[in-house]
Parts: structure tokens; C-alpha cells; sequence
């Protein structure tokens, strides 16, 4: 998948950022840590997502006329995105016995990793590279 579109980036990394969220969810669930599983695949969707909105909405950030519009359709996207991460921690926070808030937390970085490792092994492996080079 080596396409110069950028929506095709977008869409490996979210692939491959929700392959490895529910990978290491299958693997707590493994060793007996289901609060520990959960919240890592909320934290996981909820960065896939903030991935996803952030990726909608730059674009419209950059086509607006005048510095006031492109600061405000910003702003918005930003306010959207943090409060879909806030939502994510506040669920883990609210249902502690079924969700773990630092495995939340942690899963909310799931798309960071993903890129980071995707440079790092991509130069060792290219077939495991999603196209970030």
C-alpha cells in the first residue's frame, strides 16, 4: 500500500492501529485482565477515531477564507476530538470494575504507536510498513 493519496495513509494506520488494539486486548484477555482488555479497546477506538476526525477535519481547517475561519474550524476540531478522549477516560473512570482508566489512557496513543513503529520497522521490514516513509 504505497499510494501518495493521503486517505489511503489514513486508512492503513487505522487498520493496522485497531489490528494492534484488539491483538493486545485478545492477549490481556489471555492472561485473565478482562478491566485491563477493555479499557485498552476503548482507549484504542477512541484514538482511531480522534485519528479519523482529525483527518476529516484539516482539510476543512485549510480551505477556510480568512485567518478568523480557519482559527474557528480548528478550534472546533480540537474541542471535538479532546472532548471524544475525555468521553473515553470519563467512561473508564465512571465504570472502574469493568474498565481500566490507565489501560483507557494508554489506548488512547494507540494510533502514535502505530506510525512510530510503522517508521521503525518499515525501514527492517518494508512489507510491514503502512507508507509513512
Amino acid at each position: 500500500m504505497r499510494s501518495n493519496e493521503p486517505g489511503a495513509f489514513v486508512k492503513a494506520t487505522l487498520r493496522r492501529a485497531l489490528y494492534y488494539t484488539v491483538g493486545a486486548s485478545l492477549l490481556l484477555l489471555a492472561v485473565g485482565e478482562p478491566t485491563w482488555a477493555k479499557g485498552l479497546a476503548l482507549g484504542g477506538v477512541a484514538s482511531a477515531a480522534n485519528f479519523f476526525l482529525m483527518a476529516l477535519l484539516l482539510p476543512r481547517a485549510l480551505r477556510q477564507e480568512g485567518r478568523r475561519g480557519a482559527e474557528g474550524m480548528s478550534l472546533l476540531s480540537v474541542v471535538i476530538r479532546f472532548g471524544l478522549m475525555g468521553l473515553a477516560l470519563y467512561v473508564a473512570a465512571t465504570h472502574p470494575q469493568s474498565l481500566s482508566v490507565g489501560a483507557c489512557a494508554v489506548g488512547l496513543f494507540a494510533v502514535q504507536v502505530t506510525i512510530i513503529s510503522d517508521r521503525i520497522l518499515g525501514r527492517w521490514f518494508p512489507v510491514l510498513s503502512a507508507g509513512s516513509r
